[in-house]
C-alpha cells in the first residue's frame, strides 16, 4: 500500500513542475501535495530581503561648476520587507564609488559629526513605497577628493549597502578657472631656485574664490606633486567672479 499510494504523488509532484496535465489524484495525496506548496509559499517569503530599493528616476544636470550649489532629485522605492524609518536615523542615500565619498559634498545633511557624503531620510517609506530625495550637491567644497561618478545606493550602517545604484549620469564638474599667463624661465640649473607667477581668471558667475572655500593653485602631473619643491600655492585673496588672480611663489627643480 505505502508504494502505491508514493508512486502517484511523485509523479503529480514532478509533473506538475513541468507543466503537464495529470487526473487529480486522491484526497489523502491531495492534501499532502497542498502542504508541500503552503511550504513553498512560506519558504518565498522568507526569502525576501528585509533591506531591498529598486532605483526609479532621477534628476541631474550634465555639468557642474566647481564648488557650484546645484540642485538634485534621486527617487527610489523600497522593494524590501522592512519599513525605512526616519527617526532611527539607520538608512541613508550613499555616494558611490567609492561608497562615502565626499567627492560631490552634499549640503544640510548632517548626521552625528559627519555631513557631505549621505542624504537623510525625509520620512518613513513602507514597503513598496516610493522616496524622493531633493538635496544640494557643491562639488569639492568638503575638501579635495578624488574625482567619483555622480551615483547613489542606499545605506543602513546596521544592514550595509543595499538595493540597486542609481545610472551614471556622466556628470562633469566644470572648474571655471581660465589660463591667463605665466612667467617661468625656459631653462633652470638643477638644485636652483626662482621666483616665478601664474596668473589664473576666475570664470565662474556667480563664486568668489577664497581660501575658506578651499581654492588654490595646485600641482599636477601627478596631483599634489612636489617635484618642483612646492604642491600647493595658497590664494593670495578673494577673487569676484571675472577677476583674475596672480600667484607668486618660489620654484626649485630636481
Amino acid at each position: 500500500m505505502k508504494q502505491s499510494v508514493l508512486v502517484p504523488i511523485l509523479v503529480a509532484m514532478l509533473c506538475a513542475e513541468a507543466g503537464a496535465q495529470m487526473p487529480a489524484p486522491p484526497d489523502d495525496n491531495r492534501a499532502v501535495g497542498a502542504t508541500v506548496a503552503a511550504k513553498s509559499a512560506a519558504a518565498a517569503i522568507q526569502e525576501q530581503p528585509a533591506y531591498a530599493a529598486s532605483f526609479v528616476s532621477q534628476s541631474v544636470p550634465s555639468s557642474i561648476p566647481y564648488q557650484t550649489p546645484t540642485p538634485i532629485v534621486v527617487t527610489m522605492r523600497n522593494t524590501g520587507t522592512a519599513t525605512w524609518v526616519k527617526s532611527e536615523g539607520d538608512v541613508f542615500l550613499a555616494t558611490q564609488e567609492p561608497q562615502d565619498n565626499y567627492y560631490w559634498c552634499i549640503q544640510d545633511n548632517r548626521y552625528g559629526s559627519r555631513s557631505g557624503n549621505r542624504v537623510l531620510l525625509p520620512y518613513d517609506v513602507a514597503p513598496g513605497q516610493e522616496v524622493t530625495f531633493n538635496f544640494i550637491v557643491k562639488p569639492l567644497s568638503c575638501f579635495f577628493a578624488a574625482p567619483s561618478p555622480l551615483r547613489f545606493r542606499m545605506l543602513s550602517p546596521t544592514h550595509g549597502t543595499f538595493g540597486e545604484e542609481t545610472p551614471d549620469p556622466r556628470t562633469t564638474v566644470i572648474t571655471t578657472a581660465e589660463f591667463v599667463s605665466q612667467q617661468v624661465p625656459a631653462t633652470m640649473d638643477a638644485g636652483s631656485s626662482v621666483v616665478v607667477s601664474v596668473t589664473f581668471k576666475n570664470t565662474n558667475p556667480s563664486v568668489t574664490w577664497t581660501s575658506a572655500d578651499g581654492y588654490s593653485l595646485v600641482s599636477v602631473g601627478p596631483l599634489g606633486n612636489t617635484t618642483w619643491g612646492i604642491s600647493t600655492v595658497a590664494l593670495p585673496g578673494p577673487v569676484a567672479p571675472g577677476a583674475s588672480v596672480t600667484f607668486t611663489f618660489p620654484w626649485s627643480p630636481p
